[in-house]
């Protein structure tokens, strides 16, 4: 893989709300690793094309990378409009994959109601469950984008994402925090608060950039 681009992802990995001054266990995590799921790299990559839109000449060099073409640069008319037309699609499972899980992980612990009778173990399992509801949707559109491609495109693209996980450090942890604050009472509340105000931020920054 290009060191260009090595040194880009290695400076974009943050999939996971922040976490807590006094973090808990790690429940997942890759470091360069080939055995990081396919649907994260996917994620990653369409996160990463999407930042790198305002760049043209990058844009297309990254696109062309992720089918294996090595002359981006002597591409026809034809043969860059359908590597934009891959590239919007990318773009557009970007947007919607990162909306998703937002209504997802409000859905699940920042619906009206949800919580107020909870313990601090059951809130904590909510909130671990809805950093988990994006395995599932990263995964359906990662489906979705093979079977829009050809046979040789998928191939060449699949093996693009191998190398491409080499790139990046994924790490998910417990949201019951470890040490002194794990004792602390009420603290899933002030947590899950915490989360749900930084998750509507960032759903109604989303829908005023329309889905951007």
């Amino acid at each position: 893989m290009k060191n260009w681009l090595l040194a880009l992802v290695l400076g974009a990995i943050c999939f996971e709300p922040a976490a807590a001054a006094d973090p808990g266990a790690v429940r997942e995590a890759y470091a360069g690793s080939r055995d990081l799921p396919d649907a994260i790299a996917y994620a990653e990559f369409t996160r990463m094309l999407a930042e790198t839109r305002s760049e043209p000449h990058a844009y297309v060099h990254l696109l062309a990378e992720a089918f294996g073409i090595d002359d981006a640069d002597s591409l026809d008319a034809d043969a860059l409009g359908q590597l934009s037309a891959m590239g919007a699609v990318f773009v557009s499972h970007a947007e919607a994959m990162e909306l998703e899980e937002i209504e997802a992980r409000i859905r699940i612990v920042c619906a009206p109601g949800r919580g107020h009778s909870r313990s601090d173990n059951a809130t904590y399992a909510a909130l671990n469950a809805a950093d988990d509801v994006g395995n599932s949707i990263r995964q359906k559109y990662l489906v979705i984008a093979l079977g829009g491609m050809t046979q040789d495109q998928s191939a060449a693209f699949k093996r693009f994402l191998e190398d491409f996980k080499t790139s990046i450090s994924y790490v998910k942890t417990d949201n019951r925090p470890s040490g002194p604050a794990s004792s602390v009472q009420g603290g899933a509340a002030v947590m899950k608060a915490r989360v749900c105000e930084g998750l509507q931020a960032r759903h109604a920054e989303i829908l005023g950039h329309g889905g951007q």
